[in-house]
């Protein structure tokens, strides 16, 4: 059996550890995309939560 010194072992874990991490802010980098990619945009879109002012007749409704 093979024995790895205790800094070695730990360096490993803190690489697997890292990696790991990595990989989960990559997935939640593409999710914030995908999400945003799916809001409405442009001339007709509103924020949510706004109150531009009262509408009109011919008003574009968001």
């Amino acid at each position: 059996m093979d024995r790895t010194a205790p800094a070695e072992g730990w360096r490993r874990l803190a690489c697997v550890v890292l990696a790991a991490l990595a990989v989960a802010v990559g997935i939640m980098a593409l999710g914030t995309q995908q999400a945003r990619a799916a809001e409405p945009s442009g001339p007709g879109a509103c924020a949510s939560g706004v109150v531009w002012r009262e509408a009109f007749a011919g008003d574009l409704a968001c």
